[in-house]
Protein backbone atom coordinates (compact mmCIF):
# COMPACT_ATOMS: atom_id res chain seq x y z
CA UNK A 1 0.00 0.00 0.00
CA UNK A 2 1.69 3.69 -0.81
CA UNK A 3 2.68 5.71 1.60
CA UNK A 4 0.38 8.93 1.67
CA UNK A 5 2.11 11.84 1.31
CA UNK A 6 0.83 15.21 2.14
CA UNK A 7 1.68 18.29 -0.24
CA UNK A 8 2.45 21.47 0.72
CA UNK A 9 1.58 24.47 -1.82
CA UNK A 10 3.28 27.26 -3.10
CA UNK A 11 1.52 30.31 -4.17
CA UNK A 12 3.91 32.18 -7.04
CA UNK A 13 1.72 34.86 -7.91
CA UNK A 14 2.73 36.77 -10.62
CA UNK A 15 3.12 40.80 -10.71
CA UNK A 16 3.74 41.13 -14.44
CA UNK A 17 3.13 39.54 -18.17
CA UNK A 18 6.92 40.19 -18.38
CA UNK A 19 7.58 37.96 -15.27
CA UNK A 20 10.71 35.67 -15.68
CA UNK A 21 10.60 32.26 -16.78
CA UNK A 22 9.67 30.01 -13.96
CA UNK A 23 9.34 26.00 -14.12
CA UNK A 24 10.59 22.32 -12.51
CA UNK A 25 13.93 22.02 -12.31
CA UNK A 26 15.05 18.78 -14.61
CA UNK A 27 17.97 16.67 -14.93
CA UNK A 28 18.67 18.62 -18.38
CA UNK A 29 19.73 21.26 -15.96
CA UNK A 30 23.39 19.63 -15.83
CA UNK A 31 26.55 21.49 -17.08
CA UNK A 32 29.90 18.77 -18.31
CA UNK A 33 29.74 15.24 -18.29
CA UNK A 34 27.62 13.65 -15.10
CA UNK A 35 29.37 10.51 -15.54
CA UNK A 36 32.41 12.51 -13.76
CA UNK A 37 30.36 13.87 -11.39
CA UNK A 38 27.53 11.18 -9.84
CA UNK A 39 26.43 13.91 -7.72
CA UNK A 40 25.59 16.46 -10.25
CA UNK A 41 22.56 14.63 -11.95
CA UNK A 42 20.30 14.48 -8.56
CA UNK A 43 21.70 18.09 -7.70
CA UNK A 44 20.25 19.62 -10.64
CA UNK A 45 16.46 17.93 -10.43
CA UNK A 46 15.09 19.77 -7.15
CA UNK A 47 13.32 23.08 -6.82
CA UNK A 48 11.88 25.24 -9.79
CA UNK A 49 14.44 27.46 -11.70
CA UNK A 50 14.10 31.19 -12.56
CA UNK A 51 15.10 31.98 -16.20
CA UNK A 52 15.56 35.12 -18.25
CA UNK A 53 13.25 36.36 -20.14
CA UNK A 54 15.29 37.62 -22.41
CA UNK A 55 19.25 38.10 -23.24
CA UNK A 56 21.28 40.29 -21.76
CA UNK A 57 25.19 41.37 -21.35
CA UNK A 58 26.72 43.70 -18.34
CA UNK A 59 30.14 44.63 -17.73
CA UNK A 60 31.35 46.11 -14.37
CA UNK A 61 33.84 49.02 -14.52
CA UNK A 62 34.99 48.14 -10.95
CA UNK A 63 33.56 51.13 -9.24
CA UNK A 64 31.22 51.35 -6.19
CA UNK A 65 28.20 52.98 -7.29
CA UNK A 66 25.19 51.42 -8.83
CA UNK A 67 26.05 53.18 -11.84
CA UNK A 68 29.14 51.53 -12.44
CA UNK A 69 27.54 48.29 -13.87
CA UNK A 70 26.81 48.49 -18.24
CA UNK A 71 23.76 46.67 -18.73
CA UNK A 72 22.55 46.44 -21.93
CA UNK A 73 19.30 44.51 -22.69
CA UNK A 74 18.37 42.64 -25.72
CA UNK A 75 15.18 43.44 -25.82
CA UNK A 76 13.43 46.35 -24.53
CA UNK A 77 11.18 46.45 -20.95
CA UNK A 78 8.35 48.74 -22.14
CA UNK A 79 5.73 48.17 -19.56
CA UNK A 80 7.66 46.75 -16.61
CA UNK A 81 11.03 47.54 -14.98
CA UNK A 82 13.49 45.76 -16.26
CA UNK A 83 14.20 42.13 -15.20
CA UNK A 84 17.81 42.87 -14.38
CA UNK A 85 18.95 46.27 -12.58
CA UNK A 86 21.63 47.66 -10.43
CA UNK A 87 20.79 49.32 -8.12
CA UNK A 88 22.88 48.23 -4.40
CA UNK A 89 26.27 49.39 -5.88
CA UNK A 90 29.37 47.36 -5.25
CA UNK A 91 29.63 45.26 -8.52
CA UNK A 92 25.82 43.38 -7.72
CA UNK A 93 23.10 42.64 -10.13
CA UNK A 94 19.70 42.24 -8.55
CA UNK A 95 17.86 40.18 -10.80
CA UNK A 96 13.47 40.45 -10.53
CA UNK A 97 11.61 37.03 -10.88
CA UNK A 98 7.92 38.90 -11.22
CA UNK A 99 6.84 36.95 -8.66
CA UNK A 100 5.10 37.32 -5.17
CA UNK A 101 5.79 33.91 -3.20
CA UNK A 102 3.81 32.51 -0.09
CA UNK A 103 4.42 29.11 1.17
CA UNK A 104 2.77 26.87 3.65
CA UNK A 105 2.96 25.03 7.03
CA UNK A 106 6.09 27.31 8.09
CA UNK A 107 8.22 26.58 5.28
CA UNK A 108 10.78 29.32 3.79
CA UNK A 109 12.23 29.57 0.70
CA UNK A 110 15.90 29.10 -0.06
CA UNK A 111 16.87 31.94 -2.91
CA UNK A 112 19.91 30.54 -4.59
CA UNK A 113 21.40 30.69 -7.98
CA UNK A 114 21.33 27.78 -10.25
CA UNK A 115 22.82 24.45 -9.09
CA UNK A 116 26.04 23.67 -10.97
CA UNK A 117 26.29 26.48 -13.55
CA UNK A 118 29.06 28.67 -12.76
CA UNK A 119 29.59 32.05 -14.53
CA UNK A 120 32.90 33.23 -14.93
CA UNK A 121 33.47 36.51 -13.41
CA UNK A 122 29.80 36.46 -11.40
CA UNK A 123 28.78 34.70 -8.27
CA UNK A 124 25.74 34.01 -6.81
CA UNK A 125 24.83 35.05 -3.73
CA UNK A 126 22.03 33.01 -1.40
CA UNK A 127 19.25 33.93 1.29
CA UNK A 128 16.48 32.15 3.05
CA UNK A 129 12.90 34.04 2.30
CA UNK A 130 10.51 33.43 5.18
CA UNK A 131 7.20 33.32 2.93
CA UNK A 132 5.25 31.37 5.25
CA UNK A 133 3.16 34.42 6.80
CA UNK A 134 3.11 36.88 3.89
CA UNK A 135 3.63 36.72 0.41
CA UNK A 136 7.69 37.38 -1.06
CA UNK A 137 8.85 39.46 -3.16
CA UNK A 138 11.81 37.28 -4.80
CA UNK A 139 14.91 38.44 -5.92
CA UNK A 140 18.50 37.04 -6.93
CA UNK A 141 21.48 38.34 -6.44
CA UNK A 142 24.75 38.03 -8.06
CA UNK A 143 28.29 39.67 -7.42
CA UNK A 144 30.98 40.60 -9.82
CA UNK A 145 34.19 38.30 -9.17
CA UNK A 146 36.37 41.08 -11.04
CA UNK A 147 36.45 44.55 -13.08
CA UNK A 148 35.94 44.88 -16.87
CA UNK A 149 34.77 41.69 -17.06
CA UNK A 150 31.59 40.87 -19.49
CA UNK A 151 29.29 38.37 -18.00
CA UNK A 152 26.18 37.26 -20.59
CA UNK A 153 23.05 35.48 -19.86
CA UNK A 154 21.15 34.29 -23.05
CA UNK A 155 17.05 33.93 -22.92
CA UNK A 156 15.63 31.21 -21.29
CA UNK A 157 19.03 30.72 -19.38
CA UNK A 158 18.43 30.07 -15.51
CA UNK A 159 19.27 32.77 -13.35
CA UNK A 160 18.19 31.33 -10.19
CA UNK A 161 16.58 28.13 -8.22
CA UNK A 162 14.04 28.26 -5.61
CA UNK A 163 13.52 25.48 -2.85
CA UNK A 164 11.53 25.18 -0.22
CA UNK A 165 13.00 24.94 3.03
CA UNK A 166 11.19 23.98 6.08
CA UNK A 167 11.42 25.59 9.59
CA UNK A 168 13.85 24.11 12.08
CA UNK A 169 14.63 21.91 9.25
CA UNK A 170 18.16 21.07 10.76
CA UNK A 171 17.06 20.82 14.37
CA UNK A 172 16.29 16.85 13.21
CA UNK A 173 20.13 16.17 12.56
CA UNK A 174 22.95 16.49 15.02
CA UNK A 175 26.43 16.75 13.46
CA UNK A 176 29.17 14.69 15.11
CA UNK A 177 32.98 16.15 14.66
CA UNK A 178 35.23 13.45 14.16
CA UNK A 179 39.58 14.33 15.27
CA UNK A 180 41.87 12.96 12.83
CA UNK A 181 42.74 10.81 16.19
CA UNK A 182 39.04 9.16 16.35
CA UNK A 183 39.24 8.20 12.56
CA UNK A 184 39.81 4.86 13.24
CA UNK A 185 37.35 4.46 16.63
CA UNK A 186 34.74 5.72 14.45
CA UNK A 187 35.18 3.21 11.36
CA UNK A 188 35.35 0.86 13.53
CA UNK A 189 32.33 1.50 15.62
CA UNK A 190 30.58 1.91 12.22
CA UNK A 191 31.41 -1.31 11.35
CA UNK A 192 30.01 -2.75 14.48
CA UNK A 193 26.32 -0.65 14.14
CA UNK A 194 26.52 -1.89 10.62
CA UNK A 195 26.96 -5.68 11.55
CA UNK A 196 23.99 -5.57 14.10
CA UNK A 197 21.69 -4.42 11.34
CA UNK A 198 19.30 -7.97 10.95
CA UNK A 199 20.18 -8.57 7.06
CA UNK A 200 23.89 -8.71 8.30
CA UNK A 201 23.16 -10.76 11.34
CA UNK A 202 21.48 -13.66 9.24
CA UNK A 203 24.19 -13.44 7.01
CA UNK A 204 26.96 -13.78 9.63
CA UNK A 205 24.91 -16.79 11.04
CA UNK A 206 24.45 -18.79 7.89
CA UNK A 207 28.55 -18.30 7.50
CA UNK A 208 29.28 -19.07 10.60
CA UNK A 209 27.38 -22.33 11.01
CA UNK A 210 30.56 -23.53 9.36
CA UNK A 211 32.83 -22.51 12.08
CA UNK A 212 30.47 -23.27 15.15
CA UNK A 213 27.84 -25.94 13.85
CA UNK A 214 24.35 -24.91 13.42
CA UNK A 215 24.76 -23.24 16.46
CA UNK A 216 21.71 -23.67 19.55
CA UNK A 217 18.79 -21.81 19.65
CA UNK A 218 18.58 -19.67 23.32
CA UNK A 219 15.54 -17.68 24.56
CA UNK A 220 16.14 -14.75 26.65
CA UNK A 221 13.75 -14.00 29.03
CA UNK A 222 13.35 -10.05 30.44
CA UNK A 223 10.91 -7.08 30.21
CA UNK A 224 10.98 -4.96 27.50
CA UNK A 225 12.36 -1.13 28.49
CA UNK A 226 9.49 0.90 30.05
CA UNK A 227 11.27 4.31 28.68
CA UNK A 228 10.96 4.15 24.93
CA UNK A 229 14.38 6.69 25.09
CA UNK A 230 16.21 3.67 26.19
CA UNK A 231 14.79 0.68 25.42
CA UNK A 232 16.83 -0.89 22.56
CA UNK A 233 19.85 -0.13 25.40
CA UNK A 234 18.21 -3.21 27.56
CA UNK A 235 20.37 -6.65 28.02
CA UNK A 236 18.27 -8.85 26.17
CA UNK A 237 18.59 -7.05 23.00
CA UNK A 238 22.80 -7.05 23.76
CA UNK A 239 22.75 -10.55 24.66
CA UNK A 240 20.45 -11.27 21.37
CA UNK A 241 22.75 -9.76 18.60
CA UNK A 242 25.76 -11.32 20.67
CA UNK A 243 24.92 -14.48 20.56
CA UNK A 244 23.56 -14.04 17.01
CA UNK A 245 27.44 -13.47 16.08
CA UNK A 246 28.58 -16.84 16.68
CA UNK A 247 25.76 -18.75 14.96
CA UNK A 248 23.37 -18.87 17.95
CA UNK A 249 19.55 -18.44 17.31
CA UNK A 250 18.15 -16.15 19.91
CA UNK A 251 14.60 -14.76 20.32
CA UNK A 252 13.77 -12.34 23.12
CA UNK A 253 10.44 -12.92 24.73
CA UNK A 254 8.96 -11.10 28.20
CA UNK A 255 6.56 -8.40 29.53
CA UNK A 256 5.80 -5.66 26.95
CA UNK A 257 7.60 -7.70 23.82
CA UNK A 258 5.07 -7.66 20.89
CA UNK A 259 5.06 -11.97 21.26
CA UNK A 260 4.32 -11.68 24.96
CA UNK A 261 1.26 -13.78 25.81
CA UNK A 262 -1.11 -12.19 27.97
CA UNK A 263 -2.27 -14.74 31.01
CA UNK A 264 -4.75 -16.58 28.79
CA UNK A 265 -1.89 -17.91 27.07
CA UNK A 266 -2.66 -16.01 23.89
CA UNK A 267 -0.39 -12.94 22.36
CA UNK A 268 -1.36 -9.73 22.25
CA UNK A 269 -1.38 -10.33 18.39
CA UNK A 270 -2.94 -13.66 18.46
CA UNK A 271 -0.04 -15.33 17.61
CA UNK A 272 1.14 -18.79 19.36
CA UNK A 273 2.44 -18.68 22.82
CA UNK A 274 6.41 -18.92 22.92
CA UNK A 275 7.24 -22.90 22.65
CA UNK A 276 9.76 -23.38 25.94
CA UNK A 277 10.66 -26.57 24.30
CA UNK A 278 12.38 -25.51 21.33
CA UNK A 279 15.53 -23.78 22.67
CA UNK A 280 18.83 -25.42 24.33
CA UNK A 281 19.19 -22.99 26.29
CA UNK A 282 17.05 -20.37 28.33
CA UNK A 283 18.77 -17.57 29.91
CA UNK A 284 16.47 -15.68 32.39
CA UNK A 285 17.89 -12.27 33.11
CA UNK A 286 14.78 -10.34 34.32
CA UNK A 287 15.55 -9.03 38.42
CA UNK A 288 12.51 -7.72 38.89
CA UNK A 289 9.58 -10.14 38.24
CA UNK A 290 7.15 -7.69 40.63
CA UNK A 291 3.64 -9.66 38.86
CA UNK A 292 4.69 -13.02 38.26
CA UNK A 293 4.97 -12.50 34.33
CA UNK A 294 7.53 -15.30 34.35
CA UNK A 295 6.70 -18.44 34.12
CA UNK A 296 7.51 -21.69 36.24
CA UNK A 297 10.32 -23.50 34.09
CA UNK A 298 10.55 -26.42 36.20
CA UNK A 299 9.52 -28.94 33.86
CA UNK A 300 11.34 -27.39 31.06
CA UNK A 301 13.85 -29.85 29.94
CA UNK A 302 16.62 -26.57 28.40
CA UNK A 303 19.57 -25.97 30.59
CA UNK A 304 18.55 -23.04 32.32
CA UNK A 305 20.78 -19.92 33.22
CA UNK A 306 19.28 -17.05 35.49
CA UNK A 307 21.36 -14.12 36.00
CA UNK A 308 21.64 -12.13 39.27
CA UNK A 309 22.41 -9.06 38.11
CA UNK A 310 21.23 -6.56 41.07
CA UNK A 311 21.85 -9.25 44.02
CA UNK A 312 24.04 -6.18 45.20
CA UNK A 313 20.65 -4.48 46.20
CA UNK A 314 17.98 -6.77 46.05
CA UNK A 315 19.90 -9.37 48.57
CA UNK A 316 19.94 -13.23 47.02
CA UNK A 317 17.51 -14.25 48.81
CA UNK A 318 15.07 -14.07 45.38
CA UNK A 319 17.30 -15.49 43.00
CA UNK A 320 18.08 -18.12 45.35
CA UNK A 321 14.47 -19.08 45.76
CA UNK A 322 13.56 -19.23 41.96
CA UNK A 323 16.44 -20.80 40.91
CA UNK A 324 16.10 -23.72 43.21
CA UNK A 325 12.06 -23.35 42.77
CA UNK A 326 12.55 -24.24 39.10
CA UNK A 327 15.70 -26.33 38.68
CA UNK A 328 17.91 -23.52 36.99
CA UNK A 329 21.29 -25.44 36.50
CA UNK A 330 23.32 -22.14 36.19
CA UNK A 331 23.81 -19.27 38.59
CA UNK A 332 25.55 -16.47 36.91
CA UNK A 333 26.45 -13.64 39.52
CA UNK A 334 27.72 -10.06 38.14
CA UNK A 335 28.77 -10.02 41.63
CA UNK A 336 31.27 -11.87 42.64
CA UNK A 337 31.36 -12.38 46.01
CA UNK A 338 27.82 -13.49 46.60
CA UNK A 339 29.13 -16.77 44.83
CA UNK A 340 31.35 -17.56 47.68
CA UNK A 341 29.36 -16.61 49.91
CA UNK A 342 26.10 -18.52 48.62
CA UNK A 343 24.56 -20.36 52.23
CA UNK A 344 22.95 -23.54 49.41
CA UNK A 345 25.58 -25.88 48.47
CA UNK A 346 23.18 -26.52 45.15
CA UNK A 347 23.61 -23.03 44.38
CA UNK A 348 27.29 -21.92 45.04
CA UNK A 349 28.33 -25.12 43.35
CA UNK A 350 26.85 -23.71 40.08
CA UNK A 351 27.57 -20.25 40.20
CA UNK A 352 29.53 -18.46 37.74
CA UNK A 353 31.02 -15.12 37.69
CA UNK A 354 29.38 -13.07 34.94
CA UNK A 355 30.78 -9.22 35.64
CA UNK A 356 28.76 -6.27 34.17
CA UNK A 357 29.56 -4.88 30.63
CA UNK A 358 28.24 -2.68 27.82
CA UNK A 359 27.12 -2.60 24.35
CA UNK A 360 29.82 -0.91 22.14
CA UNK A 361 27.19 -0.30 19.25
CA UNK A 362 25.85 1.56 21.49
CA UNK A 363 28.26 3.37 23.72
CA UNK A 364 31.13 5.11 22.19
CA UNK A 365 32.83 8.41 22.49
CA UNK A 366 31.27 11.12 20.47
CA UNK A 367 33.17 13.84 19.08
CA UNK A 368 32.50 16.40 21.28
CA UNK A 369 33.74 18.75 23.93
CA UNK A 370 34.44 17.78 27.12
CA UNK A 371 32.89 20.58 28.87
CA UNK A 372 32.78 19.95 32.09
CA UNK A 373 35.32 19.06 34.92
CA UNK A 374 33.28 16.44 36.62
CA UNK A 375 30.43 15.01 36.19
CA UNK A 376 28.00 12.18 37.54
CA UNK A 377 25.14 10.82 35.35
CA UNK A 378 23.39 7.67 37.35
CA UNK A 379 20.98 7.50 40.47
CA UNK A 380 21.57 8.72 43.71
CA UNK A 381 20.52 5.92 45.94
CA UNK A 382 23.20 6.15 48.93
CA UNK A 383 26.03 9.03 47.03
CA UNK A 384 24.07 11.62 48.44
CA UNK A 385 26.53 12.82 50.62
CA UNK A 386 29.33 12.54 48.07
CA UNK A 387 27.23 14.42 45.33
CA UNK A 388 26.60 17.18 47.78
CA UNK A 389 30.47 17.80 48.87
CA UNK A 390 31.87 17.34 45.01
CA UNK A 391 29.35 19.76 44.03
CA UNK A 392 30.79 22.15 46.08
CA UNK A 393 33.95 21.52 45.89
CA UNK A 394 34.31 20.99 42.24
CA UNK A 395 31.03 21.90 40.83
CA UNK A 396 29.93 18.84 39.94
CA UNK A 397 27.23 18.42 37.18
CA UNK A 398 24.72 16.17 37.92
CA UNK A 399 22.68 14.16 35.45
CA UNK A 400 20.02 11.80 37.31
CA UNK A 401 17.77 9.48 35.98
CA UNK A 402 19.47 10.45 32.19
CA UNK A 403 18.38 7.80 29.91
CA UNK A 404 19.64 6.46 26.52
CA UNK A 405 21.54 8.34 24.10
CA UNK A 406 21.37 10.95 26.50
CA UNK A 407 23.39 9.52 28.95
CA UNK A 408 25.89 8.76 26.55
CA UNK A 409 26.03 12.54 25.77
CA UNK A 410 26.36 13.05 29.20
CA UNK A 411 28.91 11.32 30.12
CA UNK A 412 30.79 12.02 26.80
CA UNK A 413 30.82 15.49 28.47
CA UNK A 414 32.98 14.98 31.43
CA UNK A 415 36.52 15.47 31.80
CA UNK A 416 36.36 13.18 34.67
CA UNK A 417 33.59 11.03 35.43
CA UNK A 418 32.51 9.90 39.26
CA UNK A 419 31.42 6.74 40.41
CA UNK A 420 30.38 4.83 43.19
CA UNK A 421 29.82 1.66 43.49
CA UNK A 422 26.69 0.94 45.83
CA UNK A 423 28.03 -2.02 47.96
CA UNK A 424 30.21 -4.69 46.98
CA UNK A 425 28.82 -4.29 43.06
CA UNK A 426 31.32 -3.50 40.17
CA UNK A 427 28.48 -1.53 38.51
CA UNK A 428 27.66 -0.92 34.84
CA UNK A 429 28.79 2.45 34.61
CA UNK A 430 32.27 1.27 35.23
CA UNK A 431 32.35 -0.25 31.77
CA UNK A 432 30.44 2.68 29.96
CA UNK A 433 32.62 5.51 30.88
CA UNK A 434 36.14 3.43 30.07
CA UNK A 435 33.52 2.73 26.69
CA UNK A 436 33.12 6.99 26.16
CA UNK A 437 36.93 6.85 26.51
CA UNK A 438 35.88 9.43 29.97
CA UNK A 439 38.19 9.09 32.73
CA UNK A 440 36.79 6.70 35.40
CA UNK A 441 37.07 8.10 39.20
CA UNK A 442 36.10 5.11 41.11
CA UNK A 443 34.92 3.32 44.37
CA UNK A 444 37.47 0.50 46.07
CA UNK A 445 36.65 -2.93 44.85
CA UNK A 446 39.16 -6.05 45.71
CA UNK A 447 37.49 -7.65 42.14
CA UNK A 448 38.59 -4.87 39.60
CA UNK A 449 42.48 -6.28 39.93
CA UNK A 450 40.62 -9.61 37.55
CA UNK A 451 39.43 -7.68 35.20
CA UNK A 452 42.15 -5.85 34.59
CA UNK A 453 41.78 -1.95 36.47
CA UNK A 454 44.64 -0.94 37.53
CA UNK A 455 44.21 2.69 39.57
CA UNK A 456 46.67 5.27 37.57
CA UNK A 457 46.93 3.23 34.50
CA UNK A 458 43.41 2.86 32.91
CA UNK A 459 40.88 4.88 35.70
CA UNK A 460 41.18 6.43 39.20
CA UNK A 461 40.59 4.44 42.11
CA UNK A 462 39.84 6.20 45.88
CA UNK A 463 39.61 4.58 49.03
CA UNK A 464 37.82 7.33 50.96
CA UNK A 465 36.80 11.36 50.60
CA UNK A 466 40.40 12.89 51.00
CA UNK A 467 41.88 10.64 48.64
CA UNK A 468 38.84 10.83 46.33
CA UNK A 469 39.22 14.44 46.71
CA UNK A 470 43.31 14.42 46.22
CA UNK A 471 42.61 12.48 42.86
CA UNK A 472 40.29 14.89 41.45
CA UNK A 473 42.86 18.10 42.26
CA UNK A 474 45.64 15.96 40.67
CA UNK A 475 43.94 14.82 37.35
CA UNK A 476 42.24 18.43 36.65
CA UNK A 477 45.75 19.81 37.03
CA UNK A 478 46.89 17.50 35.04
CA UNK A 479 45.16 17.34 31.23
CA UNK A 480 47.79 15.07 29.62
CA UNK A 481 47.97 12.39 32.04
CA UNK A 482 43.74 12.49 32.34
CA UNK A 483 43.69 11.81 28.39
CA UNK A 484 46.11 9.01 28.31
CA UNK A 485 44.25 7.19 31.33
CA UNK A 486 41.32 7.59 29.35
CA UNK A 487 42.78 6.38 26.29
CA UNK A 488 44.25 3.18 28.08
CA UNK A 489 40.78 3.15 29.87
CA UNK A 490 38.99 2.61 26.60
CA UNK A 491 41.66 0.35 24.74
CA UNK A 492 40.20 -2.12 28.32
CA UNK A 493 36.34 -1.37 27.76
CA UNK A 494 37.16 -3.61 24.32
CA UNK A 495 37.38 -6.98 27.08
CA UNK A 496 34.22 -5.99 28.73
CA UNK A 497 31.42 -5.87 25.79
CA UNK A 498 28.68 -8.27 25.38
CA UNK A 499 30.27 -9.78 22.83
CA UNK A 500 33.44 -11.20 24.98
CA UNK A 501 30.90 -11.63 27.60
CA UNK A 502 29.08 -14.08 25.53
CA UNK A 503 32.00 -15.74 24.11
CA UNK A 504 33.06 -16.65 27.17
CA UNK A 505 29.73 -17.82 28.28
CA UNK A 506 29.35 -20.18 24.88
CA UNK A 507 32.56 -22.06 25.59
CA UNK A 508 31.26 -22.39 28.90
CA UNK A 509 27.81 -24.35 27.88
CA UNK A 510 29.41 -26.03 24.93
CA UNK A 511 30.82 -27.71 27.80
CA UNK A 512 28.41 -28.34 29.92
CA UNK A 513 25.13 -28.51 27.39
Amino acid sequence: MPIEQSTCTVKAHKLTNRAAIMRPAAPAEQVGDAASNRATPAAGDIGWVVCCPHAFEATWNGGPDPADIDIRLAAPDDDAPAFVQSNQGGGRLTFYTGYQIQTERATSLWVRGPINRPKDGLYPLEQIVDTSLLPGTITVNWTFTRPHQTVRFEAGEPFGVLLPYPHHYTDQFELHLIRPNDAAETYEREIRQRMQAPAMQAIFQRLQQGEHGSGMKVLLIQENGRYERNRHFRECFALQAAFQRFGWQADVWGLGHPEFPNLAGATAGGSTPVDFTAYDVIFNLENYDEIGWVPSLKDVKAYKILWAIDGHFRGMAPYREVYLRDGYDMMLQSTRDFIVEEEDARVRKNSEWFPNCFNDALIYPLAIDKKYDLGFCGNVVNREPYLSYLETAFQLKRDIFVLGLDMVKAINSYKIHFNKNIANDINYRNFETLGCKTLLLTSANPHYEDLGFVDGENCLIYHNLPELRHKIQWALSHPQQRACIAAKGYQLSKLHTYTERVKSLIALLERKV
